[in-house]
């Protein structure tokens, strides 16, 4: 009878929940992210249906194939596309409740009361020495703080610097007054006199200096003492405009007293000292990130960019800087007016926590302000500043500070290209528009698109971006010279990422030998390629003024969809980054020796990559998508880090599995372990990722066979640990044949890093190795035994591995029939190992070595030997961590027996696990060292120790009684019998 090949008849189940990405939209920024439901649902699905899974690093086994019991999978069809599994939910940081919260901190920050922007105030500096001396220093004890006499500071109590007694200087600390102009001076200062202090002579003079950038002390005003004729000064309040050349980042100021006629006398007093500082204050963050507690939460992934939508005057510094949770700035992380924080290049998996700083530093034209700081893949823009300065593209239409950009029936406002930094789940547009039409592509050759806002577009792997345009809207008789103007005032665009898996796979037995995908690791994130040529997110280069540095990466063949990274110098600055394709420049920025930015292509340039990748004569397959070699060149100084790699690309993997694929094999031996229920054997499809994601599963077919099928089989006297030792190994099957003939019998050893394989033909003759075969030894007379019973087939298959075969945590080994229709039989598997137990070991230990005599084990206290006697010497040798007693195969070893470091004797044969031989005593006086020495000749290593010894004293001359103290009959019984 014909065999039978039928579909199978259910795929098992499994999911817990499907995800209607699109159909089911994420809420916008100002909710929290979509949760997924537990993962306990049961589908029930047939061929040509999907189930979403989620993947982590554990095996997700709820995807089940229903097979029928006994017969074999013969072929399969299977689809595979990465699923969004959304992490980013959005967040905008724009009013008074944002900038005052209580986990923010404020120096000097303020809100504004016109439009509720973060601003700075400017307090400017005092030193009032009411507490201490506030930084100040004294060249003698001629000047110092006091806080008596009460006539000697300024107001009714506190302090205030004196000098008196001879030449003196006090010196302020360092302040930075960089960038200020026109800048205020003010001191209080009291001369001495009759009851507070005594007045200063002629020449006794009190002096202000300031320190130029030069480091030298300038003069710029002189109190002139009254001396014996003259008025001293009283509460005098001076006041002064400092000159420029005190103006820097490490200004200094002093008092100097000139002279004086000792400690009795010449009296100065200076209070109040008040310095204007250029306009200047701080604010830092909430806490944010993944680690727990943190104000504003991050999934635990790649950080989004912070865009700040602020209005900086010119001459003015917006300085912004990325903190540690010990307040210390992470290096690479700052910048000055920049529109975007990349949080993007943080090491996530280091940095769970952050705090952003910034500094506002005014000038004349004003102070900054900040009106939105939008996150987590959202994104404001407000127009408070010309948008053209952000790459916006103003065609016809014109900006108004206040009001927005208008235009006529001919105009339009373009923007640049948004891009998400995460595989989009969901995206909205909203906004401000007056008799505007908002239009929206996704892609540089699309066309545009006429949408209503709010917009939410129907997302799928090729969304990575939007691009938006404002027109003119008809107006209702579609006459548009009746039109006027449009204006938008607002847009808001917010795209949300998630994560798709890195390096999904699926692994039967979680030896690492996947059946499907786990494939190169220097490509991450499937469908968004995020890894470099290190196989990391970040590569770090040292930059030096003489060549660039280059760091690779495998990018996309086809269908690449955008590409971009950023950089960070850690030491030093980034001056020109390029990207190349082998020798064909594709793209390059110079940075003007900035500390962190973006490097993302442009429209045409992505076209000239895509354009250079495909003429690459050298690719590698991973999951269905060729990549090739690109690689980016930077030139500078010091450190730079690359990371917040992005090089997106529609994936999927269609798999047509064979009966001989890894796929098909791996679910016929994964049915070894599952019992059938009903007639049908539910076989887990266990699918993991080195990082989380969703992936889609659809089954489109299914075939199996009823031609072979397996009856029984076993192991012979199976030890718990596999060694190559002299012991062989026999796997007996038996199946049963309908229909069908048998071409070969096939065995399969296999390890997470060898596998080998060996075809008997059932006409006899020797087998066929592939891959490792080598490694294994077969029976010389019994390798395979074939007994045929009608429809029966019996299999008995013997073999030993070599050693050169190293240790494996787990080992398998599989036995299958394979038909000539090519039908391959459900194997009977045996594993070793697994969990906390080794299953194979082949490195070699000394157990024991046992000195006797007559036949009895020398006490191990035992010292002297004597010269020209005979000594048995047992050897045992085995396998690390193995209790049982397995020797060696002949020639794989050498036991070497020394006596004081001369060999003496050797075997490279064992009885047993033994090596037992008569050793003869030399003839000679002194300390005798024998060693037994232990050294593999293949494959195998040695653990320590590999030598053991003992050391004997042996003497060669007879002992006699020389002498003694007892008479002859001293040791008898007394008797009075007794003779004498």
């Amino acid at each position: 009878m014909a065999g039978r090949r039928g579909h199978a008849q259910a795929v098992g189940l499994v999911l817990l929940f499907v995800m209607s990405s699109w159909l089911s939209l994420v809420a916008p920024a100002t909710e929290p992210a979509t949760e997924l439901d537990a993962e306990n649902a049961v589908l029930q699905v047939g061929q040509g249906e999907s189930l979403n899974l989620t993947l982590t690093t554990s095996p997700n086994t709820q995807l089940t194939l229903d097979l029928v019991d006994g017969e074999p999978l013969v072929s399969a069809e299977m689809n595979f596309t990465p699923r969004v599994l959304p992490t980013q939910s959005g967040f905008v940081w724009d009013e008074a409740a944002d900038w005052n919260h209580p986990d923010a901190i404020s120096n000097g920050s303020t809100v504004s009361a016109t439009n509720g922007a973060l601003t700075g105030s400017s307090p400017g500096l005092l030193w009032d020495f009411n507490t201490n001396n506030q930084g100040w220093t004294f060249s003698n004890s001629y000047t110092g703080r006091v806080t008596s006499p009460a006539c000697g500071y300024n107001g009714t109590s506190g302090g205030a610097l004196r000098t008196y007694a001879g030449s003196t200087y006090g010196t302020s600390p360092v302040v930075n007054l960089a960038g200020g102009s026109n800048v205020p001076f003010h001191a209080w200062v009291h001369e001495g006199r009759s009851g507070c202090g005594e007045t200063p002579d002629t020449n006794e003079n009190l002096q202000f200096q300031y320190k130029a950038a030069s480091g030298t002390w300038t003069l710029f005003h002189t109190f002139t003492a009254a001396g014996f004729g003259g008025s001293p000064k009283t509460n005098f309040q001076y006041m002064t405009t400092l000159p420029a050349a005190a103006l820097h980042a490490n200004a200094q100021f002093r008092i100097h007293q000139t002279s004086g006629s000792g400690t009795c006398c010449d009296y100065w007093f200076v209070d109040d000292i008040h310095i204007a500082t250029p306009p200047e204050s701080n604010w830092t963050s909430p806490t944010m990130g993944h680690k727990a507690g943190s104000t504003q939460p991050l999934a635990e992934d790649t950080y989004a960019p912070l865009h700040i939508e602020a209005d900086v005057p010119e001459g003015a510094f917006l300085n912004w800087s990325v903190l540690n949770t010990a307040g210390e700035v992470l290096p690479g992380m700052h910048g000055s007016n920049d529109v975007l924080v990349p949080l993007n290049l943080l090491d996530h998996t280091l940095v769970d926590q952050f705090r952003v700083h910034l500094e506002f530093r005014g000038s004349a034209n004003g102070m900054p302000e900040v009106h939105s700081m939008a996150g987590d893949g959202a994104h404001s823009e407000r127009f408070i500043t010309d948008p053209s300065e952000r790459g916006w593209e103003l065609n016809e239409s014109v900006y108004a500070a206040g009001i927005g950009v208008s235009g006529l029936a001919n105009a339009s406002l373009t923007s640049p290209w948004m891009l998400a930094n995460a595989p989009l789940y969901d995206a909205m547009l909203d906004g401000a528009l007056i008799d505007g039409q908002a239009q929206v592509r996704f892609h540089p050759n699309q066309p545009w698109t006429n949408v209503t806002l709010p917009f939410v577009p129907q997302i799928d792997q090729s969304s990575v971006g939007m691009q938006v345009r404002i027109v003119a809207q008809p107006p209702a008789d579609g006459n548009m010279s009746n039109f006027s103007t449009w204006t938008v005032e607002a847009l808001h665009l917010n795209m949300y990422g998630g994560q798709h898996p890195a390096r999904p796979m699926l692994d039967f037995n979680l030896d690492q030998r996947y059946e499907w995908g786990g494939e190169d690791g220097r490509v991450g994130t499937w469908g968004w390629q995020d890894r470099f040529a290190n196989g990391a997110e970040r590569m770090e280069l040292s930059l030096t003024s003489g060549a660039p540095s280059d760091a690779r990466l495998w990018v996309p063949q086809d269908d690449l969809t955008s590409f971009g990274f950023g950089y960070a110098a850690e030491a030093g600055n980034v001056l020109d980054i390029a990207l190349f394709v082998q020798n064909t420049l594709v793209a390059n920025r110079t940075t003007n020796g900035t500390m962190a930015g973006q490097f993302h292509l442009n429209a045409s340039e992505l076209t000239s990559f895509t354009n250079a990748l495909a003429t690459t004569g050298t690719s590698v397959n991973i999951l269905g998508t060729d990549f090739t070699e690109a690689r980016i060149e930077v030139s500078g100084n010091g450190v730079t880090v690359l990371a917040g790699l992005r090089a997106s690309y529609p994936a999927a993997h269609n798999v047509v599995a064979s009966a001989d694929s890894s796929f098909v094999m791996g679910v016929n031996e994964a049915r070894t372990t599952v019992q059938p229920v009903g007639g049908v054997q539910s076989i887990p499809l266990p699918f993991m990722a080195e990082e989380r994601g969703g992936l889609t599963v659809e089954v489109v077919s299914l075939q199996t066979s009823s031609t072979v099928t397996l009856q029984d089989g076993a192991m012979v006297d199976a030890q718990p640990v596999l060694t190559p030792s002299k012991e062989w190994q026999t796997i007996t099957t038996e199946y049963r044949v309908i229909g069908g003939t048998v071409t070969h019998h096939r065995l399969d050893l296999f390890s997470k890093t060898n596998q080998a394989t060996l075809l008997f033909p059932s006409v006899g003759g020797g087998p066929a190795g592939l891959g490792d075969a080598s490694m294994i030894d077969l029976h010389p007379t019994d390798a395979i035994v074939i007994t045929e019973d009608g429809t029966s087939v019996m299999t008995n298959i013997t073999f030993r591995l070599r050693p050169t075969w190293d240790d494996e945590s787990q080992l398998t080994v599989t036995s299958r029939l394979v038909l000539q229709s090519g039908v391959i039989s459900i194997p009977f598997s045996h594993t070793w190992g697994g969990g906390s137990t080794q299953g194979y070991e082949n490195d070699l230990e000394l157990k024991s070595v046992v000195f006797s005599e007559d036949n009895l084990p020398m006490d191990p206290a035992r010292q002297y030997l004597r010269g020209g006697e005979s000594m048995n010497i047992s050897v045992e040798v085995g396998f690390e961590g193995v209790n049982e007693r397995r020797g060696f195969v002949d020639g794989d070893a050498e036991v070497t027996l020394y006596r004081d470091g001369t060999p003496v004797r050797n075997t490279t044969h064992l009885d047993g696990s033994y090596w037992n031989f008569t050793e003869t005593i030399p003839f000679t006086y002194g300390d005798v060292t024998w060693d037994i020495g232990l050294v593999s000749l293949n494959g195998s290593s040695v653990v320590e120790p590999g030598m053991l010894s003992r050391t004997f004293t042996v003497d060669s001359v007879k002992p006699r009684v020389m002498s003694t103290s007892m008479h002859r009959y001293d040791h008898r019984t007394p008797s009075p019998t007794q003779v004498v």
